[in-house]
């Protein structure tokens, strides 16, 4: 079977249903669990394990035909009790999208998502929402982190999270939690813009706290990092038009990735 052939049965599976797929055991074959199969669209999907080792999936339904900017869209949680799935909806609403999510050090799950847009009736302009939700022992917490659209989200040594986003002026943004207020900055000089919502980026926090972010931008590859002097920026890949994967550090906090390059899977450390 050819390759575009597998890509689209799997488009064709995330269009009709949530699921998730596990090893049965270790060595053995995969199984794969419908998860929510009354779900339209099982887009903008993040998984997340909890200390008992119980899966939680965030996913994004909306009904059959509705555009990004419906209504009918809404953030679903689902959640494995051990012996079935749990569905909550926390948010519903135009543009809502771009989940991702980490259980903190107390185990309450924190949740990143997109809202909006909200078009300002004298200007024209739409600005979208970036909002987080933390799932407490009382409910759902949420509250507004600033304009943009969601991206990655990291907890630091006290569980306070960081967030790395786009901001609605197309500039690549970071937010961290003090653990009384945000503070926001913009990465870089601000000369880099993205004039679209694809710009993809991921966070992961050193040994010191210290932010790194992989993002795509302007057909380049960057990677920065936040020391006491600063951002600092580096281009990693030029003329690139594929896609990133997930960032990771290792022990010695040396940045990992992945990307595609010409069809094939590559891996890039520093």
């Amino acid at each position: 079977m050819s390759r575009s052939v597998c890509c689209l049965l799997l488009m064709a599976i995330l269009i009709v249903a949530t699921f998730y797929v596990s090893p049965v055991c270790a060595g053995a074959f995969w199984d794969i669990h419908g998860v929510d199969t009354t779900a339209t669209l099982g887009g903008h999907l993040s998984i997340a394990v909890d200390s008992k080792d119980n899966l939680h999936i965030a996913y994004i339904v909306t009904e059959t035909g509705s555009s990004y900017t419906s209504s009918n869209r809404s953030l679903a949680i689902a959640s494995w009790d051990g012996s079935s799935w749990n569905i909550q909806k926390i948010a519903k609403g135009a543009g809502v999208g771009y989940a991702a999510m980490v259980f903190d050090s107390n185990g309450n799950l924190c949740v990143t998502y997109t809202s909006g847009p909200i078009e300002d009736n004298d200007t024209g302009v739409i600005t979208y929402y970036l909002r987080i939700a933390v799932h407490t022992e009382s409910g759902w917490e949420i509250e507004t982190v600033g304009e943009g659209i969601s991206g990655s989200i990291a907890l630091d040594s006290l569980s306070n999270p960081h967030i790395a986003y786009m901001g609605t002026n197309g500039l690549l943004k970071y937010a961290s939690w003090s653990g009384s207020n945000w503070t926001t900055q913009t990465v870089g000089s601000g000369s880099e813009r993205a004039f679209s919502i694809k710009m993809v980026q991921y966070l992961a926090l050193d040994s010191e706290d210290c932010p790194h972010i992989v993002y795509n931008v302007d057909s380049s590859v960057n990677y920065a990092t936040h020391n006491s002097s600063g951002w600092e920026i580096q281009t990693v890949l030029s003329n690139y038009s594929g896609r990133i994967g997930n960032l990771v550090l290792d022990s010695n906090n040396i940045p990992h990735f992945t990307c595609a390059i010409n069809g094939s899977i590559m891996y890039t450390l520093a």
